[in-house]
């Protein structure tokens, strides 16, 4: 039975997929629902893909070099895998490439830090409160999905992802915790793998055939709305024939669209 007053479901993301779990466990039709989405865009972040093989750490020697150089300067950055394991790897990798490097000259104290649910909730809670500092030691945190929602800090700058994402929803969300004080920031994927849920959305932008923006937010579109907006967004990136209109468009785009850029032609 349907509730005699109005209900307000609120939500960051979601699929179409999400949309009619909701609604079949509700026992809703579409004629007992007003949606009023928004896609999921945050025109600051960059989104960067490569390709590379399983357990190719070399590739984070970017990351590496970052800390090794500005130390406690180097801008805060959330790596992210989906098992335990594969987090242990790559945080035992950086701290091996780092030696003394990970750790602070004054304080002797760990630039780079490991997140997951089986360490104590004390220890993740001392990683949460100094990485939400803005002078926070802690540089890099390399974490499962449990650093996750309810954790606010707008100065994280780049967040990578490291193999195989997922879901959409949360590869999203993830991404969504970098630049959220509207400052530039970078997402990167490290695709590896495109098995699991959205495999197909996944698989398209791994190609990176077209622009990866617009494939990761056609994911999200749930009505005409939506499908509008994905539009608008497209025509106006196709618009973009010069550097000095490209700002966000192409250069600051995607993988993609920075190579399609004329810029990147000169």
């Amino acid at each position: 039975m349907l509730p005699s007053a109005a209900c307000l479901g609120l939500t960051a993301t979601m699929t179409p997929a999400v949309l009619r779990d909701v609604m079949t466990s509700l026992h809703l039709t579409a004629a007992d629902v007003s949606i009023q989405a928004v896609l999921p865009d945050r025109p600051n972040i960059f989104l960067d893909v490569k390709n590379c093989r399983a357990n190719d750490y070399e590739r984070l020697e970017w990351l590496a070099v970052l800390v090794e150089q500005q130390q406690e300067s180097c801008p805060k950055t959330l790596v992210f895998a989906t098992s335990i394991s594969t987090v242990s790897d790559v945080y035992e990798w950086l701290m091996a490439r780092l030696h003394q490097k990970a750790f602070q000259n004054q304080t002797n104290s760990r630039l780079v830090s490991m997140f997951h649910a089986h360490i104590t909730p004390s220890l993740q809670q001392n990683i949460i409160n100094d990485f939400r500092k803005p002078d926070s030691v802690i540089r890099v945190v390399v974490s499962t999905i449990a650093f996750g929602m309810g954790v606010q800090i707008p100065d994280v700058r780049q967040v990578v992802h490291w193999g195989r994402v997922s879901s959409l929803m949360t590869f999203c969300q993830q991404v969504g915790r970098s630049g959220r004080d509207g400052l530039a920031a970078h997402a990167t994927w490290y695709a590896t793998s495109t098995t699991g849920q959205d495999s197909e959305i996944f698989g398209a932008i791994k190609a990176g055939e077209k622009c990866q923006r617009h494939t990761l937010l056609a994911g999200f579109v749930v009505d005409e709305a939506t499908e509008q907006q994905l539009q608008c967004l497209q025509s106006s990136r196709d618009q973009a024939v010069s550097c000095e209109r490209c700002t966000y468009l192409l250069c600051t785009c995607c993988t993609v669209c920075r190579q399609n850029c004329p810029c990147s032609k000169n």
